[in-house]
């Protein structure tokens, strides 16, 4: 048979025509399987793209936390910092003094921008107690004093009377003796508070260490036992409870202007819990006593006396 080129073509047998649609009929089933294979493909490559886009979507509207959320998961400077420990040469009654910024406070309470403050006297009762007790009764300020067995039982008893705190500070405040052993420790504190018991008829469990709980004239005394790492605890389990200080008077050395005084409280008053530290026996302290609390009131600020389950601003220990 000739085409229209006038070559001459061979037709095909029908098992040839056949074999031939099967050829072509695989073929076409391939590529079907194929564009089907690339067609789930794109489309699975689609709803990725889509889900991916909506997710970063997502992402950027998340606002980011504020100043205030990132500042609560930063630990406070008081809380990374301990006191510098002074030479042996430094005077023990300045030892009480404990860098504002480097003291590590603990609370058992807490309460965002309460504003309280906690007057508290050391050392006394003294010359100046009663006139301190009388600028207290004036403005209706309670406050606490940790005794020692210095000065009239008298004021004592009406510290207590008045309605203020009366704590312990040991009966003789001797470093050198109630820092040579637990037993002197107790034997002194056991003998202020039977004093003081029997000033008021009330048992005391509230107390400050003499130089405080971080206090290092301690090492001098101790025969390297660590003591305050003991009498921490050991005061803890007898039912005491200490408290050291967060605001600082400047009052333990030498004598100051009045002014400084004032000037070094209501300077560093915090905004939820303030126990500060005085001396009713230096006259200039009780001298500022006044224009703090004045300045305490008209500036939105609360006193209270310490109880056993007020704030303790405890220091670190360093012996």
């Amino acid at each position: 048979m000739r085409n229209s080129y006038g070559q001459t073509t061979i037709e095909p047998s029908g098992s040839a025509k056949t074999k031939i649609r099967r050829v072509t009929f695989r073929k076409r089933q391939r590529r079907f399987i194929f564009m089907c294979i690339l067609g789930i493909a794109i489309l699975f490559t689609a709803i990725f793209l889509i889900v991916n886009n909506h997710s970063s979507n997502q992402s950027e509207n998340t606002p980011a936390p504020n100043d205030s959320q990132t500042a609560q998961a930063e630990p406070t400077e008081g809380q990374t910092k301990e006191p510098n420990e002074p030479s042996p040469k430094e005077d023990a009654s300045a030892l009480t003094e404990i860098p504002t910024e480097e003291i590590s406070a603990t609370a058992n309470i807490s309460e965002s921008g309460a504003k309280i403050v906690y007057l508290t006297f050391d050392d006394g009762p003294g010359p100046h107690t009663a006139r301190l007790l009388d600028i207290l009764k004036k403005y209706n300020v309670k406050a606490t004093f940790f005794v020692t067995g210095a000065g009239d039982d008298a004021l004592i008893t009406r510290e207590y009377n008045e309605g203020h705190s009366v704590g312990l500070h040991t009966f003789t405040h001797d470093y050198a003796y109630v820092y040579s052993s637990m037993d002197n420790f107790f034997a002194d504190l056991y003998r202020v508070q039977q004093r003081v018991q029997n000033a008021t008829g009330f048992t005391s469990t509230l107390i400050r260490f003499p130089g405080g709980s971080s206090n290092v004239v301690s090492t001098y005394y101790d025969g390297g036992t660590r003591i305050m790492s003991l009498l921490s605890e050991a005061v803890t389990a007898r039912g005491f409870t200490y408290f050291d200080w967060n605001v600082s008077s400047g009052d333990a050395g030498a004598p100051l202007p009045p002014e400084t005084i004032y000037e070094n409280v209501v300077n560093n008053l915090k905004p939820e819990y303030s126990v500060v530290l005085q001396h009713d026996i230096k006259d200039y302290s009780v001298d500022a006593v006044e224009r703090i609390i004045d300045y305490g009131l008209k500036n939105g600020y609360t006193f209270r006396r310490l109880e056993p389950d007020s704030y303790t601003a405890h220091h670190g220990i360093n012996n």
